[in-house]
């Protein structure tokens, strides 16, 4: 037989002798045909994970028996994916000639483990798109609204001396101010259920911090350029057409 760390971990818990006498230990089994023996140990194997990422890496026996053949593993370490099947499936055949070839990739068998969880990301990137869009759009009206409403206030401002840059910061920090606040909000709530879904994980990432910044960055550069486009609109008009309007 053939062990991983984690079955020599869970040995050695029970004899220490197995940290340091390997050789000589035996493993008993009994299979699934009632078969039963004693098999010789003859070397660890590095932990792996055969499960989802979502277990802990428990202890695993390899054990060869002729007459117990069933499947059989092929690593491949080539772009010819189709000829290489064709090729294996015609030594198959030659050596099995009465049993037909069945066959998928470990990469394949490994995804289903995760099957859920993509479902899951690419929900909430659809959610995620929709809710930036709706946001945009929403952004992009109050803004528009908000510059006509201070259309006569920003004339006088800019006959008075006022630069673009001070109309624009004069237009933004209202945003802005909305904007840190949802921020303040959100962001605590996102970084919950982050590592909440990452909990699940015995085998994880941490959150970085620079995820939520950069998030804080880009939705005030959105309402920016946003609150800009309606600025400069405003700027350009002359303030003589604005302040003889009633």
């Amino acid at each position: 037989m053939v062990i991983n760390e984690a079955a020599l971990k869970f040995f050695s818990t029970k004899d220490p002798s197995w940290l340091t006498d390997l050789d000589s230990k035996r493993i008993g089994w009994t299979s699934f045909a009632g078969h039963s023996g004693e098999s010789k140990v003859i070397g660890v194997v590095k932990d792996f994970n055969f499960q989802s990422l979502k277990s802990e890496i428990k202890p695993l026996v390899f054990k060869m028996e002729p007459q117990f053949f069933y499947t059989i593993q092929v690593k491949v370490n080539t772009t010819e994916v189709a000829s290489t099947l064709a090729f294996v499936e015609q030594t198959w055949q030659t050596l099995f000639p009465e049993v037909p070839m069945e066959y998928n990739f470990v990469d394949d068998r490994f995804a289903e483990l995760f099957q859920e969880d993509q479902q899951l990301g690419t929900l909430l990137e659809v959610f995620a798109v929709l809710a930036i869009m709706i946001a945009i759009l929403g952004l992009f009206g109050l803004a528009s609204f908000l510059a006509i409403e201070k259309e006569k206030e920003m004339s006088i401002r800019k006959v008075a001396g006022a630069t673009m840059f001070e109309i624009l910061k004069k237009l933004s920090w209202t945003f802005i101010k909305l904007i840190l606040l949802a921020n303040v909000i959100a962001l605590p709530l996102g970084f919950i259920f982050m590592n909440q879904w990452l909990g699940e994980f015995v085998f994880r990432i941490d959150m970085p911090v620079l995820v939520f910044i950069g998030a804080t960055g880009a939705t005030l550069l959105v309402a920016i350029f946003t609150v800009g486009y309606h600025a400069y609109k405003t700027a350009r008009v002359n303030p003589a057409t604005i302040l003889s309007q009633d």
